[in-house]
């Protein structure tokens, strides 16, 4: 057989150009043969929309107050209702949903998703289908509707698959990966005086004492209505203490990794039976000088636990999870940046993870207006007062030393204005 026996000529629908060595009259006639078509198409537009015109037109005559212009576009809109695309992704109900409507979703809040076997997002509180009690807690604390991280690392979570999460400061990230952890936790057996020996069910580690002790409140308050245990431990306080209340037996513990390696190196606690881990902040972690410390940490945990590398044996891990029938290790890993040493530690530790990114990953965030004034240190207190003056409180005020924020408590005492400070933070 002949392979050139029946060639297949490519049809010019562009352009004006015809192919060399082929017959010039044919090309041409094919040519006007599409201009015929593309003629008859605008032709049918434009008959289309003088007969809406016209139908407006006899509307009005009528008493209605309707434009062409609304007449034309309500028409289209109807025409396209037949396709399903009448309606915004936030009018239709969760079984309407379609792959285009998650598609525009994520686009609208800027969610990028990478890895496979992503849940679609979570559109609000109500459609989670959390524990009553998880969602008492939610509306306890007047969260209106999940931010961008929320709507997608929270399903995530919910069927236990690790998770890279991207997304900058002051997104939701601590709920979005908090109330996850709290049904995992309340699916577990409560921790007895039998099995308090082997440590805690979940562990979360970040980088410094204050965001601990901001987590573990955050904790405190969605967990108000389960009778979950957790402590947290951090330097400037008596390990031994903190190491008592772990031996009485907790399901959550939230540590800064240099307290926590002192405190497994002492054999204070362990971390036997720990199977859901969050690293927060692992950018700054790595840039503290944490990495080998935050690696001892994870080799503490057994790793008979660990799902297979093989995406298809992880997601049958991941049911049997969810049904009880095993207990597997999660890890969820949050950062604002991708840098080498955080994605050495996601490919040694993570297992067939998803991957979100809010917005574009270190761009900080775009609903925030971020000013920049250089000026020296003498006009810094001056420029101060002027910003108390103009703006209203709440007001945060950030510095690098302990010390640069007392002298700036006391100042600002001097000035006749309210206020309480942290070892790193002075809030008005």
């Amino acid at each position: 057989m002949n392979r050139y026996a029946q060639r297949h000529t490519p049809t010019l629908l562009f352009g004006k150009g015809t192919i060399a060595g082929v017959d010039i009259q044919e090309q041409e006639r094919k040519a006007l043969y599409h201009d015929f078509l593309d003629m008859n198409f605008l032709n049918f537009i434009s008959d289309y929309e003088d007969a809406v015109r016209q139908r407006s037109m006899t509307n009005g005559a009528d008493g209605k107050t309707s434009t062409d212009k609304t007449d034309l576009e309500g028409e289209r809109k109807s025409r396209r209702g037949d396709l399903g695309h009448t309606r915004h992704w936030s009018e239709k109900p969760l079984e309407a949903m379609t792959e285009r409507d998650w598609r525009i979703l994520r686009e609208d809040h800027e969610i990028v998703i990478k890895g496979g076997r992503v849940p679609p997002p979570l559109r609000a509180w109500e459609e989670g289908n959390l524990p009553s009690n998880v969602n008492e807690a939610i509306n306890a604390q007047n969260y209106k509707k999940p931010t961008s991280i929320q709507m997608q690392a929270i399903p995530v979570g919910l069927i236990r698959r690790d998770l890279i999460g991207l997304a900058p400061t002051g997104s939701g990230k601590t709920a979005a990966f908090l109330i996850p952890l709290i049904v995992y936790l309340n699916s577990l057996p409560p921790i007895t005086d039998k099995n308090a020996e082997d440590g805690p069910y979940g562990l979360v580690i970040t980088p410094t004492r204050e965001l601990a002790t901001q987590i573990h409140s955050d904790f405190l308050k969605l967990s108000s209505h389960t009778k979950l245990r957790s402590t947290v431990i951090v330097g400037g306080r008596s390990i031994e203490e903190q190491s008592f209340t772990i031996r009485k037996g907790i399901e959550l513990l939230v540590s800064t990794p240099g307290r926590l390696k002192d405190a497994l190196e002492s054999r204070y606690t362990v971390l036997n039976q720990c199977s859901y881990v969050v690293i927060d902040e692992a950018d700054r972690m790595m840039e503290m000088g944490f990495e080998e410390t935050l690696q001892y940490i994870l080799d503490a945990i057994p790793e008979t636990n660990l799902k297979s590398d093989r995406e298809d044996l992880a997601e049958l891990q991941e049911q049997k999870s969810k049904e009880g029938e095993s207990v597997y290790r999660i890890t969820h890993m949050f950062s604002a940046t991708m840098p080498p040493p955080v994605e050495k530690i996601a490919r040694r530790y993570l297992r067939c993870p998803s991957y979100i990114s809010i917005g574009e990953p270190g761009g900080g965030k775009k609903e925030i207006e971020q000013i920049v004034e250089f000026m020296s240190e003498g006009e810094k207190k001056h420029r101060l007062k002027g910003i108390l003056n103009r703006c209203e409180p709440p007001i945060i005020i950030f510095l690098n030393e302990k010390k640069a924020v007392e002298i700036l408590a006391k100042t600002l005492e001097n000035w006749g204005v309210r206020s309480s400070y942290f070892p790193c933070l002075t809030i008005i």
